[in-house]
């Protein structure tokens, strides 16, 4: 058997074996762990296919795995050149020629109407490719940085002072002082600090309380924390685990002067935690369906409808958490979806309630940038 065909062999093993519960980028390194023989070659290889076969969603239905991994690299030969010549297979059949005339069709079929700002037609484009890699490098660090990327080879667009564009697979842990220096984060959900800075209330002022209510590992918050103090931060998941990696994370990042608790923020808040906060940012579950190039194992798992539990589940959280915020505050509602049910028409229901006003509603596409794609509202408590 030829390496190419043994890459074929162990791509398959790895999607017979995956059930969709785990992301599928622990589950792959599962499988190398168990078979150390394979180099770094050949783990790149057999990764590339593995993500390509859920990069064409549920088309086509019937094809067996074998087949299926086949003909989504023959429908990205470019990025397939080497293997597709090695398994004596060439690009361009027929069914692959069909995929790419009617491609938003064959990859969403059914999909739920999108935000307005992207289109389905953009989308499925986007998922034929790895989004790239972004960090945010904290204020005073720019020139550590600069330099610690160019001693070590990276190549690095500098976007602006802060947003810095990297190839996927660059070893940063080995390069920088990640937490202390930059922070990985997307070109999107950076994008959302810009945002927020524009309503953020008493600029320059001390005792703004701020509460990251779905804070997972908490990239955003150390955001607010670099742009936005003086700035009084309170911090919870419903994870137990992820809390527990935000307080490395922050110690990391040299945050010391933060509250941080375990809640489920869909059930009824606490009384002490009623008109308690100027800000919250809710960075609520979504079905993630900005980020699928990046994941496209989720696509691959999605089932039209699903974005209505979502809903269901994000007007809870909002009607929630609007007791937490003081007359006058501000609510700041994010998914990393581009469905119009997780956002425009759940906003309009916030919207809706008496004395909320809504002061900025957007889809950030970063389909240009080789992003994640948010959507972000910005609305303010009545007095």
């Amino acid at each position: 058997m030829s390496r190419y065909h043994s890459y074929w062999q162990s791509a398959t093993k790895v999607i017979e074996k995956y059930d969709g519960k785990t992301p599928l980028a622990i589950h792959l390194k599962q499988f190398f762990a168990a078979n150390k023989q394979m180099g770094s070659k050949d783990r790149r290889t057999v990764q590339q296919l593995v993500y390509q076969f859920y990069r064409l969603g549920k088309w086509p239905e019937p094809l067996s795995v074998a087949d299926r991994i086949l003909l989504a690299a023959q429908c990205m030969p470019a990025q397939n050149e080497a293997w597709l010549k090695g398994v004596e297979k060439v690009p361009a059949t027929a069914v692959a020629e069909q995929f790419t005339e009617e491609l938003w069709l064959n990859i969403f079929p059914n999909e739920p109407a999108v935000s307005k700002g992207i289109t389905a037609e953009a989308l499925a484009q986007s998922m034929l490719c790895q989004p790239h890699l972004f960090v945010r490098v904290r204020p005073g660090f720019q020139g550590k940085v600069k330099a610690a990327l160019e001693k070590h080879g990276i190549e690095a667009v500098w976007l602006s002072n802060e947003t810095v564009q990297l190839p996927n697979g660059a070893k940063l842990d080995e390069v920088l002082k990640l937490n202390q220096q930059a922070v990985v984060q997307d070109y999107s959900s950076q994008r959302t600090g810009h945002i927020i800075a524009k309503y953020w209330p008493s600029k320059g002022e001390k005792h703004v309380l701020a509460w990251d209510c779905c804070a997972a590992s908490g990239g955003k918050s150390i955001m607010l924390y670099d742009q936005l103090s003086p700035v009084t931060l309170t911090v919870s998941d419903i994870r137990d685990s992820i809390i527990t990696n935000l307080k490395a994370r922050f110690a990391e990042a040299g945050m010391r002067n933060y509250q941080v608790f375990v809640a489920d923020v869909s059930a009824p808040l606490a009384e002490h935690l009623h008109d308690k906060f100027d800000v919250v940012i809710a960075d609520v579950p979504c079905s993630g369906s900005g980020t699928w190039a990046r994941t496209p194992e989720q696509l691959y798992c999605f089932q039209p409808g699903q974005e209505l539990q979502f809903q269901q589940k994000q007007k809870a959280i909002a009607a929630n958490v609007l007791q937490a915020i003081k007359p006058g505050g501000l609510l700041v509602y994010i998914t990393c979806s581009v469905f119009a049910a997780e956002n425009e028409a759940l906003v309009e229901s916030i919207a809706a309630k008496p004395g909320m006003q809504l002061l900025h509603s957007e889809l950030i596409n970063g389909i240009e940038h080789q992003a994640d794609s948010m959507f972000i509202a910005v609305l303010r408590k009545g007095k």
